[in-house]
């Protein structure tokens, strides 16, 4: 799935408590309960997995705030 920074932010405001997981290089958006974000695109279900070319920008203008290994929504 090809994602955009408007894309990330839109996911993460359509539930309450999603968040991004950093882990080992990868970043993964899960959900509240810890499960992965999963979108159907095309027909097929994939995982939301940001890459670090979108986390910087978002986190240098402020719209995503870090808290330990997790990225969130700024508020």
């Amino acid at each position: 799935m090809k994602l955009r920074e408007t894309k990330i932010l839109d996911l993460l405001r359509e539930k309450p408590g999603r968040f991004i997981q950093h882990d080992m290089g990868k970043y993964t958006m899960k959900e509240a309960n810890g499960s992965d974000v999963v979108v159907t695109e095309n027909g097929k279900a994939e995982a939301v997995l940001p890459e670090h070319i979108h986390m910087d920008p978002l986190t240098d203008t402020g719209k995503l705030r870090i808290d330990g290994s997790r990225y969130y929504l700024a508020t």
